[in-house]
C-alpha cells in the first residue's frame, strides 16, 4: 500500500459505538482530516455538533464515496457480522471483482475470535487491501486516553502508528492476525471475575451495615487497580448511565473468553469464570440493563435477594 504520512492522506470512519465516537474525536482534535459514515446518520450529525473544525468531519453521503477518498478505514461495530457485511458488500460499490482496497488500510474494531478475524482478513487481501484487528482498553492514566493493541499486517501497523498516538496512551503490537483477540478475551474473563467478585462483597458489607463509601475508600487506600475503584466508585454513587464498557458487551465477550477456551484441544478447567459465566450471563432479569455500565450488576443482586 502506499505510504501514508501523518499529516497526508484521509482517514475515514465506517459505524460508530462508544470507542468510535472518542476515537473519532480525538482525531479532529489532533487536526486530521477526517470523513466518516454510519448507518445511524445520528452518530455523524452528533460527532459533527461536537466538533470545533468547520467541515472536519465530513460527513460522507454514502460507503462507496467514503472510499473513494480515503487511504486508512476504521471499521467500528459491536457486532463483527457488521464489519464482515460492509467489506463482503464492497461497501456499496458496484465494482465486480475490482481491487476495491488496492493501496488503503483496512483496521477493524469490534469484537471476534481470531477465526473470524482470520477470515476478514482473507477477504480484505483479495479485495486488495492491508488489515489490522485492534482492541481497545481504557488508560489507568484517564483523559479518555486508550490502551490499543493491534495485530495483523505490520507494515499497516508502522504507517498508522502515528495516527493512533492521537487518541492513545500506549499501543502495542501484539502480532499476526488473531493475536489480539486472543490475548484480549482473557483480559475480559478477567474483568467479569473481578467485577462479579466486587459486586457480591459490596453488596454483603452492606447487609453487614457497613457503607457502600467507606469500601470504596477502603479500596482505594489499599491499592486496588483503577478498574475497580472505579466500579466501586459507580456502584456507590449510582452512575450507571456513564458507561465505559455496557453489561452487554461484557456478557459477549465473556461468552467470546469461554467460547476462545473450548477451542483448545485441551480446555483449562476454569472453574471460576465458568461460575461468573452462570452469575453474569444467565439470568434473565439482566434484559433490561444492557446499555448501562457494567457495574449496574450491584443493583441486579440487590433484587434477587430482596
Amino acid at each position: 500500500m502506499k505510504k501514508i504520512g501523518v499529516l497526508g492522506g484521509h482517514i475515514a470512519g465506517i459505524g460508530f459505538e462508544t470507542s468510535g465516537l472518542l476515537i473519532v474525536q480525538q482525531l479532529v482534535e489532533a487536526k486530521h482530516i477526517v470523513t466518516i459514515w454510519s448507518e445511524d446518520r445520528r452518530h455523524c450529525r452528533g460527532l459533527r455538533k461536537l466538533s470545533k473544525y468547520k467541515n472536519n468531519p465530513t460527513i460522507s453521503i454514502s460507503q462507496e464515496a467514503l472510499l473513494r477518498r480515503s487511504d486508512l478505514v476504521f471499521l467500528f461495530s459491536v457486532d463483527h457480522n457488521d464489519v464482515e457485511r460492509w467489506i463482503g458488500n464492497n461497501f456499496e460499490i458496484n465494482a465486480g471483482d475490482e481491487k476495491i482496497l488496492e493501496g488503503k488500510g483496512i483496521i477493524v474494531v469490534t469484537r471476534m475470535v481470531a477465526g473470524v478475524s482470520k477470515r476478514v482478513q482473507d477477504t480484505v487481501e483479495q479485495k486488495g487491501g492491508n488489515y489490522l484487528e485492534m482492541q481497545l482498553e481504557r488508560s489507568s492514566q484517564g483523559n479518555d486516553r486508550l490502551i490499543v493493541m493491534a495485530g495483523g499486517d505490520k507494515t499497516l501497523f508502522d504507517i498508522a502508528e502515528p495516527y493512533f498516538q492521537s487518541f492513545s496512551a500506549h499501543t502495542v503490537y501484539i502480532g499476526e492476525t488473531g493475536s489480539v483477540c486472543t490475548a484480549y478475551l482473557p483480559l475480559q474473563l478477567i474483568k467479569g471475575v473481578y467485577l462479579v467478585g466486587l459486586a457480591e462483597i459490596m453488596h454483603m458489607a452492606q447487609q453487614c451495615g457497613i457503607e457502600k463509601g467507606l469500601i470504596c475508600k477502603l479500596l482505594r487506600e489499599l491499592g486496588h487497580s483503577k478498574y475497580i475503584t472505579n466500579k466501586a466508585d459507580k456502584i456507590t454513587k449510582g452512575l450507571f448511565t456513564i458507561t465505559e464498557q455496557t453489561l452487554e458487551e461484557l456478557q459477549e465477550n465473556i461468552q467470546l473468553g469461554m467460547y476462545l477456551n473450548q477451542e483448545l484441544q485441551e480446555p483449562v478447567p476454569l472453574k471460576v469464570c465458568s461460575a461468573v459465566n452462570q452469575r453474569l450471563l444467565l439470568d434473565d432479569k439482566y434484559d433490561d440493563h444492557g446499555g448501562f455500565d457494567s457495574s449496574i450488576i450491584f443493583t441486579i443482586f440487590e433484587k434477587n435477594e430482596a
